[in-house]
This record gives C-alpha cells, structure tokens and sequence, in this order.
C-alpha cells in the first residue's frame, strides 16, 4: 500500500504593521494623488466662469464667425438680403430672353447665404430645375453689403432695372403695390393671353385642368391681349380677322361647353392663321350656346379692349401670364403653386 503524502497547509505571511496602519508604499502614493486631482478639480472649477466669458464670442457663437475677437458684423441683415436677391431675380421676368423664365424655375425658399467682412459682400446660392431638361442648377449671386446691389456669377444678360416686385415662392412674383382682390371667394384668377402668341393656345388645356381641380373655389377669367404676336399675323390677314380667334376664346369663356372649345383649338391650331369660317365650325361642333355666341361677339372687342387697359394695370409683358388674387403673377407651369400660396387652405 502506498505512502500517502503529507498535506501542505498554506502559509500566511503576516507583516507588522507600519506607521501608516498597513498602507504599502503604493497605497500611499494612490493617497497623495487622488488628494492632488482633488486640489486641481477646485482650481478649475473657480476658473471656469472666466474661460466661458472670455470665449463668448467664438464662432461656435457668431452667425457669420469671428475676428479679433468679436463677431463678424454686416450692415444689413439676412432678411434684408433675400429681398433683394428676389426682387433682383423677379426683374428678369422683364427680359426680352428666354431668361424671364428664370423667376419661374429657381426656388428663392432654399436660398444659402454666407457673408464675407473681409470683402463687404454677400454670396447668395438659389437652386433651380430646368423643366425642359429636368436638370438642376444654382443661381450665384454677390450682394454688396453697404448698396446692396447685386451681380449675378455667371455671364448673362442682367436686367436693367431693378423691379420692385419680389418673387416670393417657386414660381410666384408678388406684384409691387397691388392689394389683394376685394372677392377672396371664390380665388379670382386673370388668364391673360395673345391667342396667336407662343404657348398660350397650349395654355388653355392647364387652364380648364385648374377649373376642373378646384372647380367653384377659383373663378378663371380668360383676358385677350393683342401683342405683336397678333399683329403680325394682322400684317397678312387683316386686323379684323385676325381678331376673331381672341373674340371667339373670350365668348366661348363665359359658357360650360369652353373645355370642348378649347380642346378642339388646340388640336387645330399650329401656330399659324385660323379664319373665322373655321372658328364658327369649331364653335358649332363643341356645343356653344350658337345665339349666346352671337351676342357675345358683337360686344367682344370693347370689352377686350378694356382687357388691355387690366394687362397695363398689371405690368403684363408676356403671354401667357396670369395674375392670381390682383396680386401673385405667375406662368401656366407655375400657376398651381400660385393658387396655393394665394390661399394654402383652398
């Protein structure tokens, strides 16, 4: 039978103790750091308040950064500004190029801004979208602090006056002075056109689209205009003639048949004369009231006429426009957003 082995008890070591009652020396040393950090933690705290005031005009706090200490100071504000960048964008809306759509196509809501004290001037971005290509674009502006004047990046042509209307949303110019219409029920809304002029026989399929949409909350009414546009067609066809397109869109309006009427236009016309034999045929095979027609057109032109003095009114310089509450001008593309920014409740 084998030995059994003696069982090791364990050992204890026991050490006196010192003068710091069993602290080792590394004890002692993690003391006297703690009570160190304590010491620093007071210090900091009693010297806080003073870093925060000396640092109160960092850029962390200035809207357009800081020198020398002390935050970067325009002359006029942000708000002051925009407003000229918008007022400045709605003046193209009176250039002869095909730059008067740039009002219509950038987006004044999404404007960026930063300020420069070292040059005085402002850098306004507004974003756009080319709605034949679908691309976007930025509109870059530099806006001199002290006179505000403004002077677009890219080389175009720029307006030569300044306008004193303000484009206010996509698509919307605010006329300058005009008080809305004293008829807030239903939305009125000016559709001014020279039937002869690029786009605006286009124009009325949006038009009768838009009625149909908010039907009795909006009140349309077709204004003829009679532009250059007309005029030369009137240099081969004559005046009165040629006048009889306006004549028999102005009449077919103000009867419920005009969608039919303005549905078979469109489809006849493509850009050139259309005689008034052709026009009363159209006007027989859309349903128009035929002894209505008739007495409308007798008065039509006097009342176009009065028509020309309201696209005065409104500084109408392009067809199709439309004036939507006497005081929102916008196109065909742009006239629902006006709609809604005339009365967002509708």
């Amino acid at each position: 039978m084998a030995e059994k082995k003696a069982i090791k008890e364990p050992s204890v070591v026991i050490k006196p103790i010192g003068r710091f009652g069993g602290l080792d020396s590394i004890h002692v040393a993690m003391g006297v750091l703690i009570l160190i950090l304590i010491a620093l933690l007071v210090v900091v705290a009693s010297t806080k308040p003073a870093i925060l005031l000396t640092n109160s005009t960092s850029s962390l706090n200035c809207a357009y950064g800081a020198k020398s200490g002390a935050c970067v100071q325009s002359i006029h504000t942000q708000a002051e500004v925009k407003i000229a960048a918008e007022r400045f964008i709605a003046s193209y809306s009176n250039v002869n190029t095909s730059l008067s759509l740039l009002p219509y196509i950038t987006n004044v809501s999404s404007m960026a801004f930063s300020y420069s004290q070292q040059t005085g001037k402002w850098y306004v971005v507004v974003p756009g979208k080319n709605p034949a290509t679908n691309t976007t674009f930025d509109f870059t502006m530099i806006i001199n602090d002290s006179s505000l004047a403004v002077t677009p990046l890219i080389q175009t042509i720029t307006p030569s006056i300044l306008s004193n209307e303000t484009v206010v949303s996509q698509g919307v110019i605010k006329e300058a002075g005009k008080p809305e219409c004293t008829v807030t029920n239903p939305l009125q809304v000016y559709w001014f056109m020279d039937p002869y002029s690029t786009g605006s026989v286009a124009s009325l399929s949006q038009m009768v689209s838009l009625q149909k949409q908010y039907s009795s909350k909006i009140s349309e009414q077709l204004e003829i205009l009679f532009t250059q546009s007309s005029q030369n067609i009137a240099a081969t066809n004559g005046v009165n003639n040629t006048l009889a397109l306006g004549s028999y869109l102005f009449c077919a309006s103000q009867q419920p048949n005009f969608p039919d009427f303005a549905s078979s236009i469109n489809k006849t016309y493509t850009g050139s004369y259309i005689s008034p034999t052709q026009l009363a045929a159209i006007a027989g095979s859309s349903g128009l009231n035929s002894s209505e027609l008739t007495s409308c057109l007798s008065s039509a032109q006097t009342l176009i006429n009065r028509q020309a003095l309201l696209a005065k009114y409104y500084n109408i310089s392009a067809s199709p426009s439309i004036i939507t509450d006497c005081q929102y001008l916008s196109i065909p593309q742009t006239e629902g957003d006006a709609i809604l920014y005339a009365n967002s409740s509708i």
